[in-house]
Protein backbone atom coordinates (compact mmCIF):
# COMPACT_ATOMS: atom_id res chain seq x y z
CA UNK A 1 0.00 0.00 0.00
CA UNK A 2 2.80 2.38 0.36
CA UNK A 3 4.20 1.94 -2.60
CA UNK A 4 0.44 2.58 -3.92
CA UNK A 5 0.53 5.65 -2.63
CA UNK A 6 4.03 6.74 -3.45
CA UNK A 7 5.25 7.21 0.49
CA UNK A 8 7.99 5.40 2.58
CA UNK A 9 6.87 1.96 4.47
CA UNK A 10 7.78 4.30 7.53
CA UNK A 11 5.40 6.73 6.55
CA UNK A 12 2.83 4.70 6.04
CA UNK A 13 3.46 2.45 8.86
CA UNK A 14 3.06 5.91 11.38
CA UNK A 15 0.18 7.21 10.20
CA UNK A 16 -1.92 3.43 9.98
CA UNK A 17 -0.95 3.50 13.97
CA UNK A 18 -1.85 6.92 14.09
CA UNK A 19 1.57 8.60 15.11
CA UNK A 20 1.68 10.73 11.96
CA UNK A 21 -1.81 12.27 11.01
CA UNK A 22 -3.17 12.12 7.26
CA UNK A 23 -3.35 14.63 5.10
CA UNK A 24 -6.65 15.22 3.01
CA UNK A 25 -4.34 14.92 -0.26
CA UNK A 26 -2.91 11.35 1.50
CA UNK A 27 -6.83 10.48 2.22
CA UNK A 28 -7.56 11.11 -1.39
CA UNK A 29 -4.84 9.13 -2.53
CA UNK A 30 -5.99 6.00 0.01
CA UNK A 31 -9.40 6.10 -1.73
CA UNK A 32 -8.06 6.21 -5.31
CA UNK A 33 -5.51 2.73 -4.76
CA UNK A 34 -8.73 1.27 -2.75
CA UNK A 35 -11.40 2.94 -5.86
CA UNK A 36 -13.18 3.32 -3.10
CA UNK A 37 -15.44 7.03 -2.77
CA UNK A 38 -14.19 9.51 0.09
CA UNK A 39 -17.96 9.39 1.62
CA UNK A 40 -17.27 5.52 2.26
CA UNK A 41 -14.13 6.13 4.11
CA UNK A 42 -15.54 8.58 5.78
CA UNK A 43 -19.10 7.57 6.82
CA UNK A 44 -17.13 4.11 8.25
CA UNK A 45 -15.17 6.43 10.38
CA UNK A 46 -18.08 8.10 11.27
CA UNK A 47 -20.02 4.93 11.96
CA UNK A 48 -16.81 3.44 14.09
CA UNK A 49 -16.54 6.13 16.46
CA UNK A 50 -19.86 5.74 17.58
CA UNK A 51 -19.52 2.59 17.73
CA UNK A 52 -16.58 3.24 20.19
CA UNK A 53 -18.30 5.98 21.85
CA UNK A 54 -21.20 4.04 22.80
CA UNK A 55 -19.48 0.82 24.06
CA UNK A 56 -17.37 3.20 26.28
CA UNK A 57 -20.37 4.90 27.83
CA UNK A 58 -22.29 1.25 28.26
CA UNK A 59 -19.04 0.27 29.82
CA UNK A 60 -18.75 3.75 32.18
CA UNK A 61 -22.70 3.22 32.97
CA UNK A 62 -22.03 -0.79 34.21
CA UNK A 63 -19.13 0.34 36.27
CA UNK A 64 -20.94 3.34 37.54
CA UNK A 65 -23.87 1.00 38.52
CA UNK A 66 -21.45 -1.50 40.11
CA UNK A 67 -19.63 0.70 42.40
CA UNK A 68 -23.12 1.84 43.78
CA UNK A 69 -24.16 -1.55 44.63
CA UNK A 70 -21.12 -2.55 46.31
CA UNK A 71 -21.76 0.84 48.55
CA UNK A 72 -25.12 0.36 48.93
CA UNK A 73 -23.97 -3.33 50.12
CA UNK A 74 -21.86 -2.46 52.32
CA UNK A 75 -24.05 0.19 53.96
CA UNK A 76 -24.68 -0.28 57.57
CA UNK A 77 -22.59 -3.39 58.19
CA UNK A 78 -19.84 -2.92 60.60
CA UNK A 79 -16.21 -2.35 59.87
CA UNK A 80 -14.99 -5.39 59.87
CA UNK A 81 -17.75 -6.72 57.39
CA UNK A 82 -16.35 -3.48 54.83
CA UNK A 83 -13.01 -4.59 55.29
CA UNK A 84 -13.89 -8.63 54.39
CA UNK A 85 -16.07 -7.41 51.58
CA UNK A 86 -12.93 -5.56 50.43
CA UNK A 87 -10.54 -8.30 51.15
CA UNK A 88 -12.83 -10.72 48.89
CA UNK A 89 -13.11 -7.96 46.22
CA UNK A 90 -9.42 -8.11 45.85
CA UNK A 91 -8.76 -11.61 45.99
CA UNK A 92 -11.37 -12.30 43.27
CA UNK A 93 -9.72 -9.04 40.87
CA UNK A 94 -5.91 -10.95 41.52
CA UNK A 95 -7.54 -14.26 40.33
CA UNK A 96 -9.36 -12.62 37.59
CA UNK A 97 -6.43 -11.39 36.48
CA UNK A 98 -4.23 -14.35 36.86
CA UNK A 99 -6.71 -16.56 34.54
CA UNK A 100 -6.59 -14.06 31.44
Amino acid sequence: MASRLEISLTHYSNCERGIRKISLEMLLRVCVALDVPLEMLLTGAVDSVAINSREKEETANAETEWIRDIWLAQKGCSENVRRCMKLICETLANVDKKNR
